[in-house]
């Protein structure tokens, strides 16, 4: 069932990622420029290797355009030179670029303005507010507060197990 699995990749993506970047972010708001990568493009390793017919985006599926680098889905063999990957492998080079040499990558905000950027498309440019509530961010500070446990690899150990 496709809802499960969905489930349980934002289940494993809130309590291993998600969750302990967004706590991370809030203690160096400042100085930190939060994204959600949400790009749905053929160099991602999950285009190539994901055994169900969804549309997922993983942690890290930017690294292909940023690098051109892949084993999985081959640019020059699998014909996914298109313009789109193109433009989205240019846009990451030129916001990463920027951050390098001069600290602020173009028209990112700070995450103590509140936004986090979106990129999901070649043209983004949104800065939105509701990262943290589309991230149930609030819900796991809750379940963390409550069972005075923190919500780490144990707790998702412990969930896969119960939906095994």
């Amino acid at each position: 069932d496709e809802n499960k699995i969905l489930d349980l990749l934002n289940l494993y993506t809130d309590t291993m990622f998600t969750y302990p970047a967004l706590k991370m972010i809030r203690y160096m708001a400042n100085l930190t420029y939060g994204y959600r990568y949400n790009y749905y493009g053929s160099w991602n390793y999950v285009f190539a290797t994901f055994p169900y017919p969804m549309k997922t985006v993983d942690h890290g599926a930017e690294l292909p355009y940023i690098f051109y680098s892949t084993n999985y889905s081959k640019p020059e063999v699998t014909g996914s030179l298109n313009a789109d990957n193109l433009a989205m492998r240019d846009k990451l080079v030129e916001l990463w670029t920027s951050f390098a040499k001069i600290g602020v990558p173009g028209t990112w905000s700070r995450v103590s303005s509140g936004n986090y950027y979106i990129i999901d498309t070649v043209s983004s440019t949104v800065n939105v507010t509701t990262f943290e509530s589309q991230c149930n961010f609030d819900f796991w500070a809750e379940v963390e507060r409550s069972s005075a446990y923190s919500v780490s690899s144990s707790l998702i150990s412990l969930l896969i197990c119960l939906f095994l």
